[in-house]
């Protein structure tokens, strides 16, 4: 009896183990990019301790050291020093914050916006205004959208925000929100679709029977439970444009982006590309593998985000 329930447990620990490399095996670019993006949030939480007093940085990322100036990594400067002798890899970690809080706020106003005008477009599609003398020449509500979207469009939307930008403010924050803006017909052209599909189903016919109100129908019952997972999807792949965005108008420089002395992985690649080619790569490199690392495991986390969901979705 004894040998037959330690085959037992030998059976149950190898097939969790088989299971366990099985989950590694298929998810593994999900998971390496979820860890990645785990570290740069580590990151960002050491840089704002830092901020606070707290000795969470080997070095001071805006101190001047002439000594050290171009220091090739090593024990003491793990990723070397640029050409003023401050530390990269300080630098590194503190230039999480240039994108962190102001990218949430482009992805808060990109999903309330697209969400909301998602939704009201795909469940009030033909409705008109109740006015006969506007009714007679207005288009529906439908025509109406796809018209803003499709002008909304068919602008470069890089092109577009460089020139909001200059006209109005180059604050990080007014540029985060102008990103958000330009992004949130991606998501509401996602939610209509998904609006389109299931307001003729049976459960949307019994919620209205029942007497429950548009609003309920269309964010208790079709956001919250059928286009959260795609929001998600959405949201991730947005992060990583943010991290582009802010990386490219910060390289650029010209008063767009964050600007030196403070810290972005835009501008320490933009300030150590002209010694890259002197034999000094370390400065404009690291950075660079940062931006590219970064974006990769965003797509990559997103990726694997929805494969998991259209995988849940085939077996239920």
């Amino acid at each position: 009896m004894k040998h037959v329930y330690s085959q037992q447990r030998h059976f149950l620990r190898s097939s969790n183990a088989y299971s366990v490399r099985d989950f590694i095996g298929k998810n593994f670019l999900t998971l390496l990019g979820g860890a990645f993006i785990l570290l740069t949030f580590i990151m960002f939480l050491l840089g704002v301790l830092y901020q606070y007093g707290l000795p969470t940085l080997p070095y001071d990322p805006y101190q001047i050291n002439l000594d050290a100036v171009f220091t090739t990594p090593g024990l003491s400067h793990w990723m070397g020093t640029d050409y003023l002798g401050r530390d990269i890899l300080s630098r590194v970690i503190i230039g999480t914050q240039a994108y962190t809080i102001p990218g949430l706020l482009a992805v808060l106003v990109a999903v309330f916006l697209g969400v909301g005008m998602g939704a009201v477009w795909g469940y009030y599609g033909e409705l008109k205004p109740n006015v006969p003398l506007i009714r007679s020449f207005l288009p529906d509500l439908e025509v109406l959208m796809n018209y803003s979207m499709n002008v909304i469009n068919s602008f470069p939307r890089f092109v577009l925000i460089i020139m909001v930008c200059a006209i109005f403010s180059t604050n990080i924050y007014f540029i985060m929100f102008v990103v958000g803006l330009t992004s949130s017909p991606d998501i509401a052209e996602i939610v209509k679709n998904k609006v389109l599909l299931l307001k003729e189903q049976n459960f949307i016919e019994a919620a209205q029977a029942i007497g429950v109100r548009p609003g309920g129908i269309i964010f208790r019952h079709i956001i919250w439970h059928h286009c959260k997972a795609v929001i998600i999807v959405q949201t991730t792949y947005l992060l990583g444009y943010v991290v582009f965005i802010e990386t490219s108008l910060s390289y650029l420089g010209g008063g767009f982006g964050v600007q030196e002395p403070r810290c972005s992985w835009g501008n320490m690649l933009a300030s150590g590309k002209e010694y890259f080619f002197e034999g000094m790569f370390w400065p404009s490199v690291f950075p660079a593998l940062m931006i590219v690392l970064t974006i990769l495991s965003f797509i990559l986390l997103g990726d694997g985000i929805n494969k998991h969901l259209k995988l849940q979705k085939e077996r239920g």
